[in-house]
C-alpha cells in the first residue's frame, strides 16, 4: 500500500461533519479499530464523524491507482473534489477498492468517516496498479450469481497477476483453511473512477475459466459482460475495449481453476 501523508483530522459529535468541530489532529496514517471506544479527547463513541483531507498529496507516476478502504461504519472518498466512491450508510466491517487513472503531480484528497454505534473501523490506504478485493474459494463457484460457498481467504489485491503453476493459492500444508490445487475459484470486486470520457481496454489472460463484467450504475444502466470465457482452456488472451463517461463504475471478475496449470491476469488500460 502507498504511504499516507499527513491528514488533517476534524472529528465531529454528530454523524454528518457538520458544526462546530471538537478536535482536530494530524495523523500520518488512516488505519483505525476503536472497537467501542473515541477516536480523540472529546469525540462520544458513537454517532461521531471525522473528515480526513490533504490538498496536495504528491503522486509521482502517471498510471493507475487503487484505494483500498474498510469502514465500519459509512464514508465517502472524494479525489480532487470530486466524490469517486459513497458507501454512506450503516454496516459492519467492509472491504472496498476503486481504481482511477492518475496524472503525476499533486491532487486533493478528503475521506469521510462516520461511526453510528458498535465497533468502529476506518481504513484508508492506496497503492499504484489495478486492484480490487479478492475472495478465493476451495470449490469452482458459479459463473454469476452468488458464489454459493463461504470463502477461504478475502484480502485486497493491488494487482490481479498470478501463475500458481501446479500450486495454490494458499499452502494447504498448514493450518486448517486449505484450498486444493484443483478445482478452486477466486471472485474479484472493486470500483472504476473515469474523470473524463474515455475508451478503457479490459483485458485477461487465464488458464482456465474467467469471466469480467461491470455495471453502467453512473447512467441507470445494468450489468455488461465485457469476457465472458467460462471454459476449460490453456493460457489464453481475451480483451474488450469500452467507452465510458464520467463516474463511478462497479466491476467483477470470476476466475476457476479445474487442472494442470493455474493462471490467472486481469487489468485495464
Amino acid at each position: 500500500m502507498g504511504a499516507i501523508p499527513g491528514f488533517t483530522a476534524t472529528h465531529y459529535n454528530n454523524t454528518s461533519c457538520s458544526g462546530s468541530p471538537v478536535n482536530i489532529q494530524t495523523v500520518y496514517h488512516i488505519n483505525f479499530d476503536w472497537g467501542a471506544g473515541s477516536p480523540a479527547p472529546g469525540v462520544a463513541t458513537d454517532n461521531f464523524c471525522i473528515n480526513y483531507s490533504n490538498g496536495s498529496v504528491n503522486f509521482p507516476h502517471t498510471d493507475w491507482y487503487t484505494f483500498f478502504i474498510t469502514a465500519d461504519d459509512g464514508f465517502r472518498l472524494y479525489w480532487n473534489n470530486a466524490l469517486i466512491l459513497d458507501k454512506w450508510f450503516v454496516q459492519a466491517p467492509t472491504q472496498y477498492s476503486v481504481s482511477l487513472p492518475v496524472v503525476a503531480g499533486n491532487h486533493s484528497i478528503t475521506f469521510r468517516y462516520y461511526e453510528a454505534s458498535g465497533g468502529a473501523v476506518a481504513r484508508m490506504s492506496w497503492t499504484r496498479g489495478r486492484g480490487m478485493i479478492a475472495a478465493y474459494y476451495d470449490n469452482v463457484i458459479p459463473k454469476t450469481g452468488a458464489p454459493g460457498s463461504t470463502a477461504i481467504i478475502q484480502r485486497p489485491d493491488s494487482a490481479i497477476q498470478f501463475d500458481w503453476g501446479n500450486n495454490s493459492p494458499l499452502d494447504t500444508r498448514e493450518g486448517t483453511a486449505r484450498i486444493f490445487e484443483n478445482t478452486f475459484s477466486a471472485l474479484w470486486q472493486g470500483n472504476l473512477y473515469i474523470p473524463s470520457c474515455r475508451y478503457v481496454t479490459f483485458s485477461t489472460r487465464s488458464d482456465d475459466g474467467v469471466f469480467f463484467k461491470i455495471n453502467h450504475a453512473p447512467y441507470g444502466g445494468g450489468d455488461e459482460t465485457l469476457i465472458d470465457n467460462w471454459t476449460d482452456h490453456g493460457p489464453t488472451n481475451n480483451s474488450y475495449t469500452r467507452w465510458l463517461c464520467p463516474g463511478t463504475y462497479p466491476i467483477e471478475a470470476r476466475y476457476y481453476e479445474n487442472a494442470g496449470g493455474a493462471v490467472i491476469t486481469v487489468g485495464w488500460q
